[in-house]
């Protein structure tokens, strides 16, 4: 059974921003190889997907949903003021979104669900920089 759970993330600048899980709820985590799927045995992975300019959650449900059939676990974050993320009190431009919505994204992934891909390794370069860039 495919599910959607919607969590609200707080940014280091007050906003709220929406972060949806999208998981396939089977016993085997492993896909194997079959004529029907024509893939090679895949082991679950944790992916992070994110809309563009002007759309929101939408436009990555199916392949979220598709990869989530094959065992993965996704994670779709919609920017301030899309989707399901709250208005936001002041405006914001690309900037603001790599800075504070992707930090909160990404500190939720490593520090709240201590997700477990080898991209974990680079977090603590990732919040260096951005200590850096936002001091």
């Amino acid at each position: 059974m495919m599910t959607r759970t919607l969590h609200l993330v707080t940014t280091n600048d007050g906003e709220q921003i929406a972060v949806w899980k999208v998981i396939n709820h089977v016993e085997d985590v492993t896909m194997t190889h079959t004529p029907a799927t024509g893939l090679s045995d895949v082991t679950a992975q944790n992916v992070f997907l994110t809309h563009g300019t002007f759309s929101d959650k939408q436009t990555c449900l199916k392949i979220a949903e598709y990869l989530a059939s094959l065992g993965h676990h996704c994670y779709i974050m919609e920017w301030r003021g899309h989707g399901d993320s709250a208005l936001p009190k002041e405006k914001f431009n690309f900037e603001t979104v790599a800075t504070y919505d992707y930090e909160a994204t990404f500190r939720y992934f490593f520090e709240e669900l201590k997700l477990d891909n080898a991209a974990t390794e680079i977090w603590p370069t990732v919040t260096a920089w951005i200590e850096k860039h936002t001091s």
